[in-house]
């Protein structure tokens, strides 16, 4: 082989070489630019998240209590509610898993922008969807 022939590969390898750098240049600077904005998009994310948790925090306080008392009245009222003596404390412990699942619903209910009445509604709902409620009050479950 020829050194003409030599010196044509060598040039044509640096000219690979030469694109194939500008090439790396480029996809770094975009990756680069993709970083940030996906750095911009979690910020903004979290900024909303916060602002979120902020606006149920401050409201959530007067809300959730209207609900536990409405619970506690429907644990503790015989004819539509649980009958149960003491309602959400019945034997003088409250029942966590109760306000857990029906305050859940109740939460949920608001998430989803409806009306505290409404939500309080759903939450009773809930409650009357259980076992326990069906059992004490057949006659107040509708029929299939």
């Amino acid at each position: 082989m020829s050194d003409r022939h030599w010196a044509w590969g060598i040039r044509s390898l640096a000219l690979i070489a030469f694109v194939l750098a500008i090439v790396a240049i480029v996809e770094a600077r975009a990756i680069r630019q993709a970083r940030g904005e996906l750095q911009a998009l979690r910020d903004e994310r979290a900024r909303g998240i916060a602002s979120l948790h902020a606006v149920w925090a401050g409201a959530a306080v007067d809300e959730t209590v209207a609900a536990l008392q409405a619970l506690d009245t429907m644990f503790e009222e015989p004819t539509e509610g649980l009958g149960r003596a003491g309602g959400l404390c019945a034997g003088g412990r409250v029942d966590g898993r109760a306000v857990a699942d029906f305050v859940r619903a109740f939460a949920a209910a608001r998430s989803t922008g409806t009306s505290k009445a409404g939500a309080i509604d759903t939450m009773r709902e809930a409650v009357r969807a259980t076992a326990e409620f069906r059992s004490k009050h057949p006659d107040l479950v509708p029929k299939p």
